[in-house]
């Protein structure tokens, strides 16, 4: 039978070709010079070896499969979806099983082993579907491996300080695939709960997102538009995420760090770790725990007299002294919030009046100082 059916196969890869150019509009293009070459010659080929498959001239239906391989890889690089290609097979198999069904009847060829031919054809043309859909996925993953690694040097230009020229920012935002917004608000969230790639596509158009030191950072063009502040929540799935203020993308590597920083106390503990925080209502946390080795020394300096009491003294002594100051050092509204007599918190005030010093408690910028050494004692992971 495949004796009597390739001398028609010139023809039929011809039909085949005009019915894929009429049917699918991005492959109507004039097969001329070394492109029709290549086209008709790796049909030829394909056909030729299906026909030595049924004919048991060749074993191994797998054994030339990189050309269809490329052929899907060739579809990402010209940006085309995968069904284009799968469909342009199809139309192929459709008019090459017609060509050699009337080849086969004129040749007397029997009709159950006509169907056994149809059988194998269709088979065969999946077969290559799968190898063409495989190296799609595969340039697939390579284009975007690529794109994330350069948004992710992107946003290492971006974090620069002082920041860096607008050229460089410009080039690199070309390679990574991405139009520089004129301002952009970030926002940062565990990459290990929304990777980059996931939180981009649900980002609105314009927005980037990459990794950076553990954290997924997304750049969102008009995050202050109304509505917009949803549309993220919903995008962040309840993930615990921060964001800064909209600035000038050339100038947002400050912004940067504050939601890095917020997430971080997030996962800490610091601050709420539920929805979506503004790292402008956290300033204090933030300018707390930036440093937080300066941070501690800062508490163990300012707390020193407390430290060397007795456990139980200076835990009484701790809740009063931060009571008082939260307060604005108003003793009836302290020693409500205690719930002891007055005389009992003019006691406490004493001690601690012989603990620091009376001058120590009457200086405000020493109050001050106070007051943000327990906060970071209370707040430390």
């Amino acid at each position: 039978m495949s004796a009597a059916l390739k001398p028609a196969v010139p023809r039929l890869v011809d039909e085949m070709i005009d019915a894929i150019r009429a049917e699918i509009p991005a492959y109507d293009r004039p097969l001329q010079g070394d492109f029709g070459q290549r086209v008709r010659g790796s049909t030829t080929a394909s056909v030729d070896r299906f026909l030595a498959l049924i004919a048991g001239e060749e074993r191994d239906a797998r054994g030339r499969s990189d050309m269809y391989v490329e052929l899907g890889r060739n579809e990402v690089r010209s940006g085309r979806p995968i069904d284009t290609l799968l469909g342009a097979y199809r139309i192929g198999a459709r008019v090459m099983w017609r060509g050699f069904a009337a080849e086969g009847q004129a040749a007397g060829v029997e009709p159950n082993a006509l169907y056994r031919l149809a059988e194998a054809l269709f088979a065969y043309v999946d077969e290559l579907s799968h190898e063409s859909a495989d190296g799609y996925a595969e340039a697939l993953a390579q284009r975007h491996g690529a794109r994330e690694r350069e948004r992710e040097r992107l946003l290492e230009v971006l974090m620069r300080k002082p920041p860096a020229d607008p050229v460089v920012v410009h080039a690199q935002a070309a390679r990574a695939e991405w139009k520089v917004a004129d301002q952009v608000a970030p926002v940062a969230t565990p990459a290990a709960r929304m990777p980059a790639r996931q939180l981009e596509h649900r980002l609105p158009d314009g927005s980037m997102a990459a990794t950076l030191e553990g954290m997924t950072v997304a750049l969102v063009p008009d995050l202050d538009t109304p509505g917009r502040t949803a549309e993220l929540d919903r995008a962040l799935e309840g993930a615990p995420a921060a964001r800064g203020a909209q600035v000038s993308t050339l100038e947002a590597a400050e912004e940067v760090e504050r939601a890095v920083l917020a997430v971080a106390l997030q996962q800490a503990g610091v601050l709420p770790a539920e929805g979506l925080l503004d790292t402008g209502d956290h300033l204090l946390a933030l300018i707390l725990h930036r440093d937080p080795s300066r941070a501690r020394s800062l508490a163990d300096r300012a707390l020193t007299p407390l430290d060397a009491l007795s456990p139980g003294t200076r835990d009484k002594l701790t809740e009063t002294l931060a009571c008082w100051l939260d307060h604005a050092c108003n003793t009836g509204d302290t020693a409500r919030a205690l719930h002891v007599h007055m005389q009992t918190l003019r006691y406490r005030l004493r001690q601690l009046e012989e603990v620091f010093g009376k001058d120590r408690l009457a200086d405000g910028n020493k109050r001050l100082e106070l007051q943000l050494a327990l906060k970071v004692r209370r707040e430390s992971p």
